[in-house]
């Protein structure tokens, strides 16, 4: 029998095996390490604590050492409940309390950097705000406003009632002076007495709307000066003394935030910072910076601008301008595509919508290029790294781009519709480049979405020639989605609507004598003709991910439906050297081990991935790392499926000596063949342990031991050999120290 033919007979049982017994896992039995990777520059909030500038930020916190320049970057992997934070506030227990956007408090004690979530209930939908008062944080909330007592950790009440506006009203700011809690809606101000009987009834409660004189009801922040409360709002600042309120300059302006610097009113506003010099009179610090959310004065009295864009801004008052302090980290939040260059590092595509141009990440550094550093357009879509080492990427408009950075300028070429090489959709000049793949034999292949021409595939060797696939040659749509090389070399091509093509062209791109064309719809069992990702197995199949779960196709078989994942709508589809199936969805990361039976889920409820809602994954085949995209930053996920050796005689064991007892560590057996049996003996030759895939101890192309005996007693300190192998495919064994303590 033909080996590929036993390969599809095993494969299909396996499937049809999976449809019946599928294990739902939580997590896969080894530990795997998380990191986030997240945006810092939209700072939402700023505050100035013992020499540091903190930063709640659209990407988590950070703190900014200001005498030693240098970043400490708090987020979901370091155990923030969420990298969406609103603003904080530091006790007098010395306790930043930062509230987040899923409706949770964080405290980090500042001493040690600890951090704990703080569960509030009922759980508010969001927080947007917290003031500090001795032992009470007031929450603004999305309905009113709690108070939350820091000493029992419980809300103590929640006003739902701020006077004559309707109930509910959201609060987006809190400000305490003068005895009494002032809230800023998008209805006015509604502010009331501390002391009052009853915050909960709304007779106690004052209102200030354009009716009493406001500029606008839509009011963001206060400050207070020399027992006057100014309000910042859409139109300007008004002033608050005794019940009556009067306008106070920079009308027609939205004003994000106002603080009072050592005694003057700052205003963070879209076109820029102001200083108020006398009474309804402001000036704008020189070298104008827009869009900024708020500003802070440290312990130097140097002013700091949190920018809604580009980070830290610090303002040069001397020479009257302002200096970026941008933080480490990606230039934005959303990851649409990725792939390693030949010196390993990972270039980033940022999609169609971000305007945000490319990264490149080393391993510790990011690099962002955008239109200022050359590049034709700062919307990306495809990324595919060149046999020449330089990055092709495409864009929804301009054409493709191709990358060099080799001499440490970013060189740019720009590919169109000159010379024919590309074709435009609905005009000459709109040339849209969704999709590049690299072949074996290094060609790259490139989508043409949408093109006029019906060209929508196109083929470049290494040596520069172009050769393309057509509508007349036998594609199915130009709306092209994804593009995928099976095992044997054949071009499975995915539509939006009309299902997928497979094109065999015998090895030879010019000669389309000998092409073969294949097309799948429902008709053929696909769940949807609404492809979305493809991939191919290390074994004879393709996966097909469509926007109604997963299809599998292996020649000569029906195509199959998979249940299982956490989704149905799939979006991406990736296939690690271990031969797991990861599938990105809306709803988090399913991965399908080797076995096809056996799931693996990771949500934002399970594990510190940063979102659930998953645009890309690729693999770091050489490591095994997983950098899953969203559009909310990158999670990277350290897993032991990385290439596994041609022979044994790379077999790694650490640590050693390796200490068992009470610290439940485990000594890991490092690059062994993929599914391999260890087996742990004495230098006597007696086996003390055996692992197993199956047993869950060995995974990829690492195994786990945790220092006992297959009674689970812990084995005596002594010399241990470590035997690792595959029937059939030989073994190899290295030495371990065991000390017991």
């Amino acid at each position: 029998m033909p080996p590929n033919s036993y390969k599809r007979i095993v494969y299909t049982a396996l499937l049809f095996f999976s449809f019946f017994i599928i294990n739902f896992k939580t997590l896969y039995s080894q530990q795997v390490t998380w990191r986030s990777f997240t945006y810092q520059g939209e700072i939402r909030d700023l505050l100035v604590n013992s020499g540091d500038i903190w930063a709640a930020t659209g990407g988590g916190v950070f703190a900014y050492d200001i005498s030693l320049n240098t970043f400490s970057i708090l987020n979901n992997t370091s155990g923030l409940s969420s990298n969406n934070p609103s603003s904080f506030v530091v006790d007098s227990q010395n306790q930043l309390w930062i509230g987040m956007d899923d409706g949770s408090l964080n405290v980090v004690k500042l001493d040690d950097i600890s951090i704990r979530r703080v569960q509030i209930d009922p759980d508010p939908i969001r927080i947007n705000d917290i003031a500090i008062l001795g032992d009470v944080l007031y929450l603004a909330l999305d309905f009113g406003i709690s108070e939350f007592l820091i000493s029992k950790e419980e809300i103590r009440a929640t006003f739902r009632n701020l006077g004559s506006f309707v109930t509910n009203t959201p609060v987006r700011r809190l400000f305490i002076a003068n005895d009494r809690i002032w809230a800023a809606t998008e209805r006015g101000v509604a502010s009331v007495e501390l002391s009052s009987p009853n915050l909960q009834d709304p007779q106690f409660w004052e209102n200030f709307t354009t009716a009493d004189g406001l500029p606008s009801n839509d009011v963001f922040d206060f400050t207070e000066n020399g027992g006057v409360i100014y309000a910042g709002t859409k139109n300007g600042v008004a002033a608050i003394v005794n019940g009556n309120v009067s306008g106070e300059g920079l009308g027609g302006i939205q004003v994000n935030r106002l603080e009072n610097l050592d005694g003057v009113i700052h205003a963070a506003t879209n076109i820029g910072v102001f200083r108020q010099v006398s009474a309804a009179s402001w000036l704008e610090l020189t070298q104008r910076l827009s869009n900024v959310n708020t500003v802070v004065r440290d312990e130097n009295s140097l002013v700091w601008a949190g920018h809604q864009k580009e980070g830290l801004f610090v303002y040069d008052e001397p020479r009257q301008r302002w200096l970026n302090v941008f933080p480490p980290g990606p230039g934005g939040n959303t990851f649409e595509e990725m792939t390693f260059d030949n010196a390993g590092n990972v270039w980033f595509a940022t999609g169609q919508a971000s305007n945000n141009g490319i990264y490149k990440f080393d391993g510790s550094e990011w690099t962002h290029f955008t239109i200022a550093d050359g590049l034709v357009s700062n919307n990306t879509t495809g990324v595919a790294t060149g046999p020449s080492g330089r990055i092709w990427v495409g864009t929804p408009g301009e054409g493709l781009m191709i990358l060099d950075d080799s001499s440490g300028d970013l060189v740019v070429t720009l590919i169109d519709t000159t010379d024919g090489r590309l074709g435009g959709a609905k005009t000459a000049e709109f040339v849209i480049v969704n999709k590049i793949i690299r072949g074996d034999d290094g060609y790259m292949w490139i989508v043409n979405k949408f093109v006029d021409n019906g060209n929508a595939i196109a083929v470049v060797s290494p040596q520069n020639e172009w050769n393309y696939f057509s509508l007349s040659d036998g594609l199915t749509n130009t709306a092209v989605s994804d593009i995928a090389f099976d095992l044997l070399g054949r071009l499975w091509i995915a539509t939006e609507n009309s299902g997928v093509d497979r094109l065999d062209f015998g090895g030879t791109a010019g000669n389309k004598s000998d092409d073969t064309w294949a097309h799948f719809t429902t008709t053929d069992d696909l769940n949807s003709n609404r492809i979305t990702a493809l991939a191919a197995d290390r074994e004879i199949g393709m996966w097909i991910g469509t926007e109604e779960g997963i299809n599998y196709f292996i020649d000569g078989l029906p195509i199959q439906s998979i249940r299982g994942a956490i989704g149905d709508f799939i979006t991406v589809v990736t296939v690690d050297p271990a031969n797991n199936k990861w599938f990105g969805t809306r709803n988090g990361v399913s991965m399908l081990a080797s076995d096809n039976l056996t799931w693996t889920h990771y949500t934002t409820d399970n594990s510190d991935i940063v979102d659930n809602f998953i645009i890309s994954i690729t693999f770091d085949e050489n490591n095994g790392d997983a950098y899953i995209g969203t559009g909310k930053g990158l999670s990277k996920i350290m897993t032991p499926f990385k290439t596994p050796p041609e022979t044994f005689d790379a077999i790694i064991v650490y640590p050693n000596p390796f200490i068992i007892g009470g610290s439940g560590g485990r000594l890991t057996i490092d690059n062994i063949k993929i599914n391999s049996t260890v087996l742990i003996s004495s230098l006597s030759g007696n086996i003390v342990r055996k692992l197993t895939p199956e047993s869950g101890e060995v995974a990829g192309t690492q195994a786990f031991w945790d220092g006992r005996d297959d009674e689970q007693r812990l084995v005596p300190s002594g010399i241990y050999f470590i035997t690792a192998g595959v029937s059939g495919a030989g073994s190899g064994t290295q030495k371990v120290a065991v000390i017991r303590r």
